[in-house]
């Protein structure tokens, strides 16, 4: 067996991919010793940078050894360039995350596809065959001098954002971009010629003085020690700022879309509710009933009136309820007509079937009392009841003399009582809501319910229609204007 001498050209460039291979097989083995011990993003990256690094320097000066050597059929020259390529990415990946940002994850995408990309390009124009116009385009650059003017561009752009938001690690970027472009950019203009000339000034004096610098870096810039957390950088606060501004935008958005189904449900509450309240009223030879209803479409509490019947269809009573705002009024009012309309005939008292009804309803709506009155029309009497009601006004109709009916004040509504009055032929009585009674005069703030309505009442006679009319008339006329929103009157007069 005889041994094969290997020559060995001992160049400054062979020189310096000798010694940066070695400085590349510490600084991974030390890098990655640590990256164990201490994790963190930066190390490892760093640690896959140096490797990189070691394989680039590798094939620098593995053609040196000349054609005897076992290494004289490898792709040495394109393994290079796509080394130097790798060795570019992991760089300004090692750069992006020294940056004490927020987010990596879109520049890291970004980077990683923009190197595929050239490094496609590079294997395309060295490997693949043929001739052409799309040849001579792929083969006319040089695609490391490419690699390595994006990467610049990458830090240079990368360094900006780092200063504009103030992130941490701003400085030692500022110093790794300077030993980065520097070289290059010097061996250019001493060059006059972009021929090769970068990219062996990176290899020759960039590239070691990176390693070392981001070495250096790595195992001095540590986390803050004492037990105190950093404070947030301003770049930090504007994206949570931006973040809080985008979830706010969102949960504007959500709102809007619920205000929306809100107010379509209400809509169809609403028109239930008007839908409960009674359509036709049957008359019978007894009494006469007049009605007169202005509902408004705003939010708020709503009047809820009803009439009651006998067997025979014949007019039986009445009733004035307020009922929650839209949407839960639609099922307080459905409840309070069945309730009243099943039971009224069959009650012994009023007052009895009224308590017992507003129990049920605050068994599910709360502690919201049962407002309103109740009144039930008999051959020579009449009974009533109500809690926290506008008072119903009576009206004699031989002594011509109209009073409200007197109703004893409860604190709750289990302790109102029912009261009994005569009724004879003639004798009428006026259910309103609480806006037709007590609204005031917008200037002298006199109220109708008190001082004018008794006098209406009392001066006029006629049919019960007519008698409703002259009621709006003259409280239009008190007012000193034309208002006939939001008000209800019901008159029931025993015939005469």
């Amino acid at each position: 067996m005889t041994d094969t001498p290997i020559p060995l050209s001992l160049t400054l460039p062979v020189i310096t991919s000798l010694g940066l291979t070695l400085l590349g097989v510490v600084f991974t083995l030390t890098a990655l010793i640590g990256t164990v011990r201490n994790g963190g993003l930066h190390r490892l990256f760093y640690t896959l940078f140096a490797l990189i690094m070691t394989f680039y320097a590798a094939a620098g000066w593995l053609p040196a050894l000349g054609p005897a050597s076992r290494f004289a059929a490898l792709p040495v020259p394109v393994a290079g360039e796509v080394l130097l390529c790798l060795t570019l990415l992991f760089h300004g990946l090692n750069a992006h995350f020294a940056l004490k940002a927020r987010s990596y994850s879109k520049t890291v995408i970004a980077l990683v596809a923009l190197f595929i990309y050239l490094t496609g390009l590079l294997l395309l124009s060295r490997l693949a065959g043929g001739k052409g116009l799309f040849m001579e385009l792929i083969r006319r650059p040089d695609w490391p001098a490419v690699a390595l003017a994006a990467t610049a561009l990458f830090l240079l752009i990368r360094l900006i954002v780092a200063f504009c938001f103030r992130e941490r690690g701003a400085g030692w970027g500022t110093v790794s971009f300077l030993l980065f472009a520097v070289p290059p950019l010097a061996g250019v203009i001493l060059a006059d010629s972009l021929e090769g000339v970068p990219v062996r000034a990176f290899t020759l004096v960039s590239l070691p003085l990176l390693s070392l610098w981001e070495f250096i870096r790595v195992f001095t810039e540590g986390p803050a020690r004492g037990g105190r957390k950093d404070q947030p950088v301003l770049g930090e606060l504007r994206e949570q700022l931006s973040e809080s501004r985008n979830r706010q935008n969102s949960l504007s958005t959500l709102l809007t879309e619920r205000e929306g189904e809100l107010g379509q449900f209400t809509a169809r509450a609403r028109k239930v509710s008007r839908g409960l309240l009674p359509g036709v009223i049957h008359h019978d030879g007894l009494w006469e009933v007049t009605t007169f209803f202005s509902p408004h479409n705003r939010s708020g509490r709503r009047d809820f009136f009803d009439f009651y019947y006998t067997y025979g269809r014949k007019v039986a009573g009445a009733a004035l309820f307020q009922t929650p705002e839209e949407p839960d009024g639609a099922l307080y009012g459905a409840l309070l007509k069945k309730e009243w309309a099943e039971n009224f005939m069959e009650a012994s008292s009023l007052a009895s079937l009224y308590r017992r009804i507003d129990s049920h309803l605050q068994e599910i709506f709360g502690n919201n009392p049962l407002t309103g009155a109740v009144i039930k029309l008999q051959n020579d009497k009449i009974e009533y009841t109500g809690y926290a009601n506008p008072p119903l006004f009576y009206m004699n109709g031989k002594l011509k003399k109209s009073a409200p009916l007197i109703q004893d004040r409860a604190d709750q509504v289990q302790d109102i009582k029912s009261y009994s009055l005569p009724c004879g032929p003639g004798d009428s009585f006026l259910i309103c809501n609480d806006v037709f009674l007590n609204k005031t005069a917008p200037v002298t703030g006199r109220n109708f319910g008190k001082e004018e309505l008794p006098r209406a009442m009392e001066s006029f006679s006629g049919k019960s229609a007519d008698m409703v009319r002259e009621l709006i008339d003259r409280r239009n006329k008190f007012l000193g204007k034309k208002d006939e929103a939001d008000i209800l009157v019901i008159y029931l007069k025993r015939k005469d």
